[in-house]
């Protein structure tokens, strides 16, 4: 018959004996820093995971041009600091509503130039809506132009022009220099059969009353400046 024997050296200690305890004791430790090692190691590397990255502005719809950019159309994505650039946004409320300056497709990061702050009344104008003869198609909100009347500017009995600063001539008339749109009604394009189309600008008093008058008598054009 075989027998077999383990070597003293292997053997476990007795138990509750001093070598136990220093054995325990050492088992402890060695699991401690194992653990410690583990913790630091999963810190570093959250720790890189932000320094790697930057936050970047992109569209999680399609933005039409003239529209105006609501939270829902856009997230937060991380990019490598490589793949970024300066002009990308990296905060929501560099973006949300303001109007879309070009078409924005989905995914695509959002830049400074792509979006522009909504137009805000200047003070002591009034807005009002103009039928407009010429195509709106280039017209986005914050845009400022000039109205002018094809039929040319009103005269006085004395035969001058109702306005020194009107810059009118036989063929047309200025009637407002610095009209800012302020919106563009879509839904309004098919209510004048004459193709005329409505949009609202912020101007000076006068100047609305001049074209407020023109408008009912002629077609009205926008001039971009």
């Amino acid at each position: 018959m075989v027998t077999f024997s383990i070597p003293l050296s292997l053997r476990l200690p007795a138990s509750g004996s001093l070598k136990q305890r220093r054995m325990l004791h050492t088992l402890r430790r060695v699991a401690a820093a194992i653990c410690a090692g583990l913790a630091v190691l999963f810190a570093l590397e959250t720790m890189t995971a932000h320094i790697a990255t930057v936050p970047v502005v992109v569209a999680t719809r399609h933005i039409a041009r003239g529209s105006t950019i609501g939270l829902s159309d856009m997230a937060i994505r991380y990019f490598p600091p490589s793949a970024a650039s300066d002009s990308m946004l990296s905060s929501v409320d560099d973006a949300v509503g303001h109007i879309a300056h070009i078409d924005i497709t989905v995914g695509d990061p959002i830049l400074a130039h792509m979006a522009r702050t909504a137009p805000v009344v200047p003070e002591g104008a009034t807005v009002i809506d103009v039928r407009l003869t010429s195509s709106v198609d280039e017209l986005l909100a914050g845009d400022t132009v000039q109205l002018v009347s094809a039929l040319g500017c009103e005269t006085d009995a004395a035969g001058t022009n109702e306005d020194d600063d009107s810059n009118a001539d036989h063929a047309h008339c200025v009637l407002a220099d610095a009209a800012l749109v302020m919106g563009i009604n879509k839904t309004a394009d098919t209510s004048y059969t004459d193709g005329r189309q409505l949009v609202s600008f912020a101007m000076d008093p006068n100047a609305a009353a001049r074209v407020m008058r023109h408008q009912e008598s002629g077609p009205i054009m926008a001039v971009m400046q």
